[in-house]
């Protein structure tokens, strides 16, 4: 067993587990099919604050840099910020590209590390 075998089943390995298609289904969520249009959708500073509440601590940042201490403590700017920031993606019904961003670094349990 060669390394690029290795390195072959393990991309295949992350590549299934990260790309599994979920199926929608709006009931679960409870979502109701009224005719409010998005834009018409407010996102309160209050939920802003307490979502930001609920942040666990001691997690990594992001690509902005923005660790959910800061996050936590940057009251009331931040919290105004980031609610704009909801209104702006909901308007725009588009998320911004660094949102879109993840870098993911497997780490093995595994003792034998060839093994994947």
């Amino acid at each position: 067993m060669d390394k690029t075998d290795v390195g072959k089943r393990c991309s295949k390995y992350y590549r299934d587990l990260y790309n599994h298609k979920l199926r929608h289904d709006s009931n679960i969520l409870g979502i109701s099919n009224n005719n409010r249009e998005l834009g018409d959708i407010l996102i309160l500073q209050e939920e802003v604050k307490e979502t930001v509440c609920m942040f666990k601590d001691r997690k990594s940042p992001g690509v902005d840099n923005m660790s959910s201490k800061l996050l936590k403590h940057g009251e009331p700017n931040i919290v105004k910020a980031r609610a704009v920031t909801c209104e702006k993606i909901l308007e725009m019904k588009c998320w911004p590209k660094e949102w879109t961003y993840s870098l993911r670094i497997p780490i093995s349990k595994k003792s034998n590390l060839r093994l994947c």
